[in-house]
Formats: C-alpha cells, sequence, structure tokens
C-alpha cells in the first residue's frame, strides 16, 4: 500500500498538466502561465520531497504517503478548480492531507499546536473563497477572494499562523508548504486578479504593507533563535515581497507612459524569479536542515551548533540553499536579487510623482531582504562550520536516512545551478507573451547578468571535479599539531546576530528570539474577543453614564450606515474593476 500511495502521488503531480491542456486547453505560455509554472514547481519540488519522507520516515508510512498523495492532489486540484465551489473543497483536502502526515509522525503538543494555526488560517480562507465562488462577478466577490490569498500566503499581519504552523511540523511537510503552498494563492492572484482588478488607492496601502511584511520577516528571521522559525519568517519576508512585485507591476504595467509601464512589467519578471528562486531554496533548506535538527533533536540554533558535521553528508552539499540565499553567482538568488537592484535603479530615474510609493520604503524593505539572506548565513556557520558537541541520547542518521536525504538534496541542488541555464534559453524565446520586452530587457541587463551565473556553474563545476580527483586523505588542524577540536571554537548564532540587536533588532524581536509585533497582534485580537465581556460588564452595571455612551455610540452608528446607504453606488466605483 505504501509504494501504491507513493505512485498515486506522482500521478497527482504529473495528471494535472494533461488535464490542464487537453480538457481544459489551458495556454501554458500565454494567459494562463501562472498555473502552469505553478504545476512545474510542484512536481519539481514533489518528487525530492518524496524522496526525502520515504527514506526518513519508519513508522506508519504508509499513512503519510496517503497525507502526500491527498495533499498534492488538493494543490493540483486548487489550480484546476477555477471559480467553482470545487476550489474551497480542494483547498481544505490539502489541509486533511497535512493531517495525515501529521499522525503518521506522531502528535504531540507542537504538532497539534502546528496543525490548529494551519486548519485557522485554511478554514477561513476557504470560506472567504467559497463566497468568490458563490457570488456573481464583480468587485465584492474579488475582495473575498483577495483576503482568502492574501491570508493563506502568510502576507503581513495575516502571517501570525505561519511561524506557529513551521515550528511543529515535520521538515518535509514544511518543504511541501514553503516551497509549493506559498506559491497557490500567489498565483490564483496572477490568474483570476491580475488582468482585470486595478484600484490605485487600495494597491498603494497593500505596497506600504507589503514593504512593512518584508521589513519584520526579513529583521525577525534574522534574530530568531529556531530554525524552523527562521525559515518561517524567511518565506514572510519573501512572500510579502513576491506580493510587493505584483501590486506594483498592477500600479505601473498599464500607465500611459510607456517608461513607467516597462518598469511594471519588469516588475513582473521579477515575481517570476523571485518565486523560482524561493521556492527551490526553501525547499532545500528546509530538508537539509532537517536532518540536522532531526540528529540533534532540537531546533534551537545553538544547541544544533556543529551537528551539520555528522550527518554524513557534505558540508558544500548541506550548503548549497545557503549559497542562493547568499546571493552567490550562479544561483537564482543571484539572478532575482540583480534584477531588483536593476528595477529599483529604473525606479530612481522615474517622474517622482510615479515613483514616490515605494522610495520612502526602498530602505526599509533593502534592510529587510538583506537581514532575510544572512538569517541563513547565520544558521550554516553555526550548524555546519562550527564543531559539534556529541551528546549521549544523539541517534546517528541511518544509512537509509542518509542515501534519501543526499538524493532529494542533489536534486534540488541541481535544480539551483540549472535554473540560470534554463532561464537564458527560456528568456530568448518566449514566455508569458511579454515578446519585445525580454529582448530590451535582455539588452540591458539579463544577459550580463546570465552569462555570469553559467560561467560561475562551469567554474564551480571545474573545482568540484578536482576536488573530487584529489581528495585530502588525512586533514591536519591549524593548532600546531595537538589536533584540538574543542566546541570553544565554535561560531555561536549570538556572534552574528546580537551587534545588530540594540540598533535594529530591539523593537520587532526580543531578546529570546521571539517576535514583539507578532505578540502586539495576538495582543490586539485577545482584547478584541474581550469585548463581548466589556460590554457585558458595562451593561449589567446600572450605572446612567454607560447607557448614555451607548446611546450616542448606537446614533453614530446609526449615521454611518444612513452615508453608506445614500453613498453607496460612488463608493461600489471606487472599488470596482476598471
Amino acid at each position: 500500500m505504501f509504494v501504491f500511495f507513493n505512485i498515486l502521488s506522482l500521478i497527482s503531480l504529473t495528471v494535472p498538466f494533461l488535464i490542464g491542456h487537453f480538457f481544459l486547453h489551458w495556454d501554458f505560455l500565454g494567459v494562463d502561465f501562472p498555473l502552469g509554472i505553478g504545476l512545474l514547481l510542484q512536481f519539481v519540488i514533489g518528487i525530492p520531497i518524496l524522496f526525502y519522507q520515504h527514506g526518513i520516515e519508519r513508522d506508519k508510512r504508509t499513512v503519510i504517503s496517503v497525507g502526500y498523495f491527498l495533499l498534492f492532489a488538493g494543490l493540483s486540484g486548487s489550480f484546476l478548480a477555477g471559480k467553482t465551489l470545487w476550489l474551497p473543497i480542494f483547498w481544505e483536502l490539502s489541509s486533511v492531507g497535512s493531517l495525515l502526515v501529521y499522525l503518521g509522525q506522531g502528535l504531540n503538543k507542537a504538532a497539534v499546536r502546528s496543525y490548529a494555526s494551519l486548519m485557522t488560517a485554511s478554514g477561513v480562507s476557504s470560506i472567504l473563497l467559497a463566497g468568490w465562488a458563490i457570488l456573481p462577478e464583480g468587485s465584492i466577490g474579488l475582495f473575498f477572494l483577495i483576503f482568502a490569498l492574501l491570508i493563506k500566503s502568510a502576507y503581513s499581519v495575516f502571517h501570525i499562523w505561519y511561524p506557529e504552523f513551521h515550528a511543529g511540523s515535520p521538515p518535509h511537510l514544511s518543504a511541501a508548504y514553503s516551497g509549493i503552498a506559498i506559491n497557490v494563492p500567489l498565483l490564483l492572484f496572477m490568474k483570476f486578479v491580475f488582468p482585470a482588478w486595478h484600484v490605485p488607492i487600495f494597491l498603494k496601502i497593500l505596497v506600504i504593507v507589503s514593504g512593512l511584511g518584508v521589513f519584520i520577516g526579513g529583521i525577525t528571521a534574522f534574530f530568531s533563535k529556531d530554525i524552523k522559525v527562521t525559515f518561517a519568517y524567511s518565506t514572510i519576508e519573501k512572500a510579502n515581497f513576491l506580493w510587493l512585485c505584483i501590486f506594483l507591476a498592477s500600479i505601473w504595467i498599464n500607465d500611459a507612459n510607456e517608461d513607467i509601464a516597462k518598469i511594471g512589467k519588469y516588475f513582473l519578471i521579477l515575481f517570476y524569479l523571485t518565486m523560482i528562486h524561493h521556492s527551490v531554496s526553501k525547499a532545500f533548506q528546509f530538508l537539509s536542515f532537517g536532518s540536522v535538527t532531526r540528529l540533534s533533536g532540537t531546533n534551537n540554533i545553538d544547541a544544533s551548533r556543529g551537528y551539520g558535521r555528522l550527518t554524513g553528508i557534505s558540508l558544500l552539499l548541506l550548503g548549497l540553499g545557503t549559497f542562493s540565499f547568499a546571493v552567490l553567482p550562479g544561483t537564482p538568488g543571484f539572478i532575482s536579487e540583480s534584477t531588483y537592484l536593476f528595477v529599483i535603479s529604473k525606479i530612481i530615474e522615474m517622474p517622482a510623482n510615479s515613483g514616490k510609493v515605494l522610495l520612502p520604503s526602498l530602505i526599509f524593505i533593502m534592510i529587510g531582504i538583506i537581514l532575510g539572506g544572512n538569517a541563513h548565513i547565520r544558521i550554516y556557520l553555526t550548524t555546519v562550520f562550527s564543531m559539534p558537541e556529541k551528546r549521549a541520547e544523539m541517534v546517528p542518521l541511518g544509512e537509509r536516512e542518509k542515501k534519501y536525504i543526499q538524493l532529494s538534496l542533489y536534486i534540488l541542488g541541481g535544480l539551483l545551478f540549472l535554473i540560470p541555464v534554463l532561464f537564458y534559453g527560456v528568456f530568448h524565446y518566449y514566455w508569458m507573451g511579454l515578446g519585445n520586452l525580454f529582448n530590451e530587457f535582455s539588452s540591458e541587463w539579463y544577459d550580463k547578468i546570465f552569462w555570469v551565473s553559467i560561467l560561475c556553474v562551469v567554474f564551480y563545476a571545474t573545482i568540484i571535479s578536482f576536488r573530487w580527483a584529489h581528495r585530502i586523505e588525512k586533514r591536519r588542524l591549524w593548532d600546531c599539531g595537538n589536533q584540538y577540536r574543542g566546541t570553544e571554537l565554535s561560531i555561536r548564532s549570538s556572534v552574528v546576530s546580537e551587534p545588530l540587536f540594540n540598533s535594529i533588532g530591539k523593537l520587532i524581536n526580543s531578546e529570546d528570539g521571539t517576535s514583539n509585533f507578532d505578540k502586539w497582534i495576538f495582543q490586539g485580537i485577545e482584547k478584541f474577543l474581550n469585548l463581548g465581556r466589556f460590554w457585558a460588564g458595562k451593561t449589567e452595571s446600572g450605572e446612567v453614564a454607560n447607557y448614555i455612551g451607548f446611546s450616542a455610540l448606537a446614533m453614530l452608528l446609526s449615521l454611518a450606515f444612513l452615508f453608506l446607504l445614500k453613498f453607496y453606488k460612488e463608493l461600489l466605483w471606487i472599488f470596482s474593476i476598471q
């Protein structure tokens, strides 16, 4: 049965392409490109995840394989369903699959909290999706869809469920959600909302909130002391950056000024480049460092110090995802961040009135991106570059586990260095129907960046081949020959983050690495939920002043309602599809 459901999982990753092409007649290189790229990323990342869980799971493997079949079927169905009630059904099906993965792992307090947070976000968004599916075409239904997608994609302020989810989920499930599922709401927005919905005022507000999410996500990731929570906030940072690209493209892509419209299209290109980089790199990070936390028995960065050396996996292989987030030339991260700098240079040249939406928050966005990337470097230095302190309760990874972990990492690592070459070929032919835009984009920036990446990939391959041909049989340490391997020489995560805590992180993070921003949000929710208790206490007090206050409040609300009725058509026009 275990093998049977793994085969079904593979079918759920491949059949959606056939359904989309032959039955739904999708144009994968045209208007349906967002759905096509989503299915493609699900396929190339889903296979390594299946290999990984096949290798490390020993108990209840059939239950976990059924869970992944339902998870991938639910995600595929979300792409295929369109504006029907099947969309919330498939949306929830993926959460049911996740529950089986949790059950196969065994439930504990962290897992229960993790699944509860996932179901809360998924349930609320499913209700909103059902509202969109039922309502006729128009702005009201689109608002239901937009808020559903923002909640499920860990958008700023709506992201509070996301760190809790990753804190207690198994690494392969975290890789599936951060590398695959996070893309579904973004791509559904690109398919159903982006082509027709342009509300300048609302979009400008969303741009500001997105920039705030990038800033807070990057800083919180950098100062976090939990490996999986760090990756979760890094995902929040990147998800908000992707939303930022979408919203800026929506504002500028149809501008009457040709130069401004071109920058809007550049942001569209940057959106897809960043999505591909983040999906592959983040899935790699969760899988590679999942082997480290599995060995150390903890998610704490300092407590896992040096355990990367004990996994039996190449230190270079463990670092490939980190190198991509560190913008190493030859990786997708280098292409994505270089393109971002190119687009920013074009924004600076824009007329002042057009660029003022982004420029004031530009410095905060850059800080979030830089610190979010350095969060990955910080984990790698501590867990892989440091010397380990073996503990008696440590259970070493078995040969079977190492084999499947390495297989999944080799697939994703190969993709990291193959993507720049694939991008070069794709950009020179046809992608997304943008036609001549790519030729101009290529002539200004793109050719140089991609050629640098391709040459670096060749250089890295040459160095690695030479290293394998001339392997060092015995290493000598730097300490004059006494072979000292003390953990005192290890790199603690605090060495990297503490110098910046008082200047940047103190407001956003507490000293234990948790997010003050999220704590404020939870406190606000708690106070809102306590309004009923407050209302009951005041109404039962019997004081005349309270009743006078309630009467005045009721009158103000009645006047506001009458105002909305009078100007309903005007307000509806402001938030309509234009």
